[in-house]
């Protein structure tokens, strides 16, 4: 490798990179804190954006079917008040769907959780009992020539050894 100034200057730059990257590791709270910290005044903003992106749909739709059609087109007063309704319309129409989700959904949702656990719980009971299904345990994979559960395989219960013989 050459000693040139071009090489030099890449050296220098790499030993640079090379020692700051030691150094944010050394110190990786401070950065992370830092970081946080920028989230932190950077987030309302996109947050902000993030809804006025969502609810820019429905209000244009709002607008252009109850504003711009051939009745209202060329109304001053209609032209005015359009972006105000449809944004009112919009939220009335958001508050509506999040009431409908608590109220229908979210219930429904929950006995639905509640019941797959009882019938998990039911099916975990009688499946560690074998209550269910007696010969269950002729069915268990086992090594070749081996036992399952003190049986030999394919046995079924009437091949289980009884306990102390």
């Amino acid at each position: 490798m050459k000693l040139d100034k071009e090489n030099m200057r890449k050296m220098r730059q790499l030993i640079l990179f090379t020692i700051i990257i030691l150094i944010a590791l050394w110190n990786y709270k401070m950065i992370f804190d830092a970081i946080r910290f920028v989230f932190g005044i950077i987030f309302p903003f996109l947050l902000g954006g993030g809804i006025a992106f969502v609810l820019n749909v429905p209000m244009s739709f709002f607008e252009e079917k109850l504003f711009y059609n051939r009745y209202l087109k060329d109304k001053k007063i209609a032209n005015r008040i359009a972006r105000p309704i449809s944004l009112v319309l919009t939220i009335a129409v958001l508050i509506g769907v999040v009431v409908l989700v608590m109220f229908v959904v979210i219930p429904e949702l929950t006995k639905t959780v509640i019941s797959l656990g009882k019938t998990i719980q039911t099916d975990q009971d009688s499946h560690f009992t074998g209550e269910d299904d007696p010969d269950i345990y002729s069915r268990s994979p086992a090594l070749p020539g081996g036992t399952v559960h003190g049986q030999q395989r394919g046995a079924g219960m009437a091949g289980r050894a009884e306990p102390g013989s």
